[in-house]
């Protein structure tokens, strides 16, 4: 089929202007994208997709009334157009018209089921109702579609929250953040429920340990502190002096990085002020580890040197991480400091064994380097063929 000079011509022109308000709608230029669009519209080979285009500029040039407009004359033109759908009812949503925004999704995904973008529009939307199963399955499918959706993983995470499912939320909060580490709503509920699950875990160690059942513990870390709260029955009789020492004892076993202090809160019934708040020291009485300094210099200089110089390297991280409140990490570094300095003293008299047998296996012959004058031939030494008569100055 042949095309006439004129009619060719007219497309070149609309395609060139398409192309400028592309340009200018990705430079966030929305006026002047609307102007080239309109130009382009009477030749274009396909209107609805360039009213879509336009009605997108509309939108985000905040002329909702243009926009719509435009989105219906695209769906009155291509009536199976998802697109357009999809973004007449974002307008709906901001408008407030939650129903048509979601009969909008709805008929976006009747036509094109693997819309992800409609997908997480009407997930999000169905999570705001509370209707969380229709939302998680919402979510699966547009990720399923999209992987990069950063947001539904966001959303899906909060979805999973909701529904008890904390450990799938968290690794969603964490492939949000993956995807985007800009993405702080992700970094700040992932922090917040590692948080709880450390409360949680360590409320629960507690009450294991105290084994009371008319003391229930709750346990929160807040920075380099811990608040230990103790909730008794009524009628049931507690000493704080003592259940503060126990405490401080099973703390010290946990070994908890970075906690300094802790805080014993005693409440009792539905009073509503605490009946105990008083704050300790978790590690006055704990000594710090020791470095043996003077065996690692002994094994740096006399013992075996290399591995002395790294007993000294480790003796020196023990006090800055005992000030720190890193027991354990203290510990083990003590630890490796004696077992550096042990080593290098083995190794030290093992060579000084085989030094020992050397000497005495080796025949006493063999160390008499110096020739027997005694029993040397008479006549004088022989002279070599080269031998002949030494000059000195």
């Amino acid at each position: 089929m042949r095309i006439a000079p004129r009619a060719w011509l007219r497309h070149c022109v609309s395609r060139w202007w398409v192309r400028q308000g592309t340009t200018h709608l990705r430079k966030s230029c929305y006026p002047q994208a609307i102007a080239a669009f309109a130009r382009a519209l009477p030749y274009h080979p396909k209107p609805a997709d360039l009213l879509c285009q336009r009605g997108l500029a509309h939108w985000r040039n905040r002329d909702s009334d243009s926009a719509l407009a435009d989105f219906d004359r695209a769906i009155a033109l291509n009536p199976s157009f998802a697109k357009a759908y999809g973004n007449r009812g974002l307008i709906y949503y901001d408008q407030g018209n939650v129903d048509r925004a979601l009969a909008n999704w709805n008929l976006a995904l009747q036509h094109q089921p693997t819309y992800a973008e409609a997908r997480y529009n009407r997930g999000l939307l169905l999570a705001q109702q509370q209707d969380y199963p229709s939302a998680l399955i919402d979510f699966d499918q547009a990720l399923k579609v999209n992987p990069n959706l950063v947001e539904a993983y966001l959303h899906r995470g909060d979805i999973r929250a909701e529904l008890g499912d904390r450990l799938g939320a968290i690794k969603d909060w964490e492939l949000a953040l993956l995807n985007d580490l800009s993405l702080e709503p992700a970094r700040k509920r992932l922090l917040a429920a590692r948080k709880e699950s450390r409360d949680l875990n360590l409320s629960k160690t507690l009450q294991d340990i105290l084994n009371s059942d008319d003391l229930t513990v709750e346990a929160h870390v807040n920075g380099n502190h811990l608040d230990v709260m103790i909730d008794r029955t009524l009628g049931a009789a507690v000493n704080y002096f003592n259940l503060a020492n126990e405490v401080r004892k099973q703390l010290q076993k946990l070994q908890l990085n970075g906690i300094r202090r802790f805080r014993l809160i005693g409440r009792v019934g539905d009073r509503g002020h605490p009946e105990w708040n008083q704050s300790y020291t978790l590690y006055d009485n704990v000594a710090c580890p020791p470095c043996y300094w003077g065996l690692a210099v002994l094994s740096t200089t006399v013992l075996f040197p290399p591995l002395g110089l790294a007993a000294l390297i480790f003796a020196a991280q023990i006090k800055p991480r005992f000030r720190r409140g890193d027991i354990d990490a203290a510990q083990h570094t003590s630890k490796i400091v004696k077992a550096l300095i042990i080593l290098s003293g083995g190794i030290f008299v093992l060579m000084l064994l085989t030094l020992i047998s050397y000497l005495i296996i080796t025949p006493s012959d063999a160390w008499n380097i110096l020739p027997d004058f005694d029993n040397l031939p008479t006549g004088g030494p022989r002279r070599g063929p080269y031998q002949g008569q030494l000059f000195s100055r």
